[in-house]
């Protein structure tokens, strides 16, 4: 006799409820906590998932392009898995997370984590630099045009066109005024104007080489150190203002604050503080070498400087805060849009350090980082490392490299295209396909903006 005959309708409704009430639940999904959202083809792409389930569950990610990984071992709670995929076409896929539980029932999928993949790390062109090695940070005029300094200051269309040369002897990155004049100093003490066209406007002659980048301020006032351990004013028509001199050399290009104070380290150690009129305003020791850093100046007038560890100084001269571990000595210290500080390390990485000092991560490199880090609009940040170009995404996962033939420490460019330029000791020039232009950022570049104004209060 069945149970349908013997139990009522009500009670076998009742019964089932029972009956499914004592099967174990299924899991609930895992929980997809990082990942990036930008990334390129070829390139492995790292996704952590959480357990948040009290008991063991095994995990497995769906990636989009039809492929799922399998089972994980079981993970308790709490626990994370982190798996890594190869995309091999560009395009936007949808990542999801599934958790199993030991009896073998399945949870819905997670909530989905889109990635967007483009074309990146390829090489547009490349100029074959035959009088030298890429030490230069290129310049980019409003027009998109590229100068880059190797001996020659080489003006180039964005396609690689080259549209003029002229020889200078500088090597340093050069800058562009707002008026499009372009300076450059030179390893025959000169400090030399060019105008856009490339023709020759003034010199103005120093008592020593002058391998720092200039900058200029506001009003076009340009101020340049040079190895006569002396920092020039040097007004646009190419006469002098000012001349202050130090106790050793200025290899560091200066920095230009909002309020028109210049800041540089010398070779003696010290951070200078100086008024437009070139009147003293304070010092600061920082570290115990010479200055090859340049400074960095945030959006509320904080000085960052590296010399052998990281230092923020008020406007004042005071100490915010010291990194004492950060050992950053020829970087100069990238601002990203949120505050977060980027800089290469002599301890072989990319170091993210927050506003308050503390370190955010760090993107190991096996080899020091003497570029100085430019940031992407979508928070990318790029730089050169050994013989490689990388970017790395602000979670600080290698986004693509780009693998050159001599060691790149160059700091790079950002075009408005989104065309990443860079020069290497290999003696070219490059133009890689990045998909991103310069972030909008208090200092998202080595010279702050592509002018490479090196003040503080330029537009980008």
């Amino acid at each position: 006799m069945s149970l349908q005959r013997i139990l009522p309708a009500a009670a076998l409704a009742a019964s089932a409820i029972l009956f499914t009430s004592c099967k174990n639940p299924p899991p609930s999904p895992p929980e997809i906590t990082s990942g990036p959202s930008l990334g390129g083809a070829f390139v492995s792409q790292k996704f952590v998932a959480a357990n948040p389930n009290s008991g063991d569950v095994a995990i497995r990610f769906s990636w989009g392009d039809g492929d799922t990984s399998a089972w994980s071992e079981p993970l308790g709670a709490g626990d994370s898995l982190m798996l890594t995929h190869f995309w091999y076409n560009t395009g936007t896929y949808i990542v999801k997370a599934q958790a199993q539980a030991a009896g073998g029932s399945t949870s819905e999928w997670s909530d989905s984590c889109r990635i967007t993949l483009m074309p990146v790390g390829i090489l547009k062109w490349r100029f074959d630099n035959i009088l030298g090695s890429g030490i230069s940070s290129p310049a980019i005029a409003p027009d998109g045009t590229v100068l880059f300094a190797a001996g020659w200051v080489r003006a180039f269309t964005p396609n690689g066109t080259r549209k003029w040369q002229h020889e200078t002897g500088g090597w340093g990155a050069p800058a562009i005024a707002n008026d499009g004049t372009i300076y450059i100093g030179a390893q025959d003490s000169c400090l030399r104007a060019l105008a856009a066209s490339g023709s020759f406007k003034w010199e103005y002659r120093t008592g020593g080489v002058v391998c720092a980048s200039p900058a200029i301020d506001q009003a076009g006032m340009i101020y340049v150190g040079s190895c006569d351990s002396c920092l020039y004013a040097i007004r646009p028509d190419g006469s002098l203002k000012w001349r202050y001199e130090a106790s050793d050399l200025f290899a560091a290009s200066p920095a230009v604050a909002a309020d028109g104070t210049v800041y540089v380290g010398s070779f003696d150690g010290w951070l200078h503080a100086l008024s437009p009129d070139g009147d003293v305003k304070w010092k600061f020791r920082v570290g115990l070498g010479g200055f090859i850093s340049s400074p960095s100046i945030g959006t509320d007038g904080t000085v960052y400087v590296g010399n052998g560890s990281l230092c923020a100084l008020n406007p004042d001269g005071t100490v915010k805060w010291t990194n004492e571990e950060a050992r950053i000595e020829y970087s100069t210290v990238a601002i990203g849009p949120d505050g977060t500080l980027y800089a290469g390390s002599e301890d072989n990485c990319l170091l993210a350090i927050g506003p308050d000092g503390v370190l955010k991560w760090r993107h190991d490199t096996g080899k020091h980082v003497r570029s100085s880090p430019a940031i992407g609009q979508d928070g990318t940040v790029y730089f050169g490392m050994c013989n490689y170009i990388c970017a790395v995404g602000p979670d600080g996962y290698l986004r693509w490299s780009y693998e050159t033939e001599d060691e790149v420490e160059s700091s790079p460019a950002l075009g408005p295209d989104g065309t990443l330029y860079i020069g290497s000791h290999d003696g070219y020039f490059y133009a890689i396909e990045a998909a991103n232009p310069l972030a909008d950022a208090p200092w998202p570049s080595f010279r702050h903006d592509n002018l490479n104004s090196g003040r503080a209060d330029v537009g980008l």
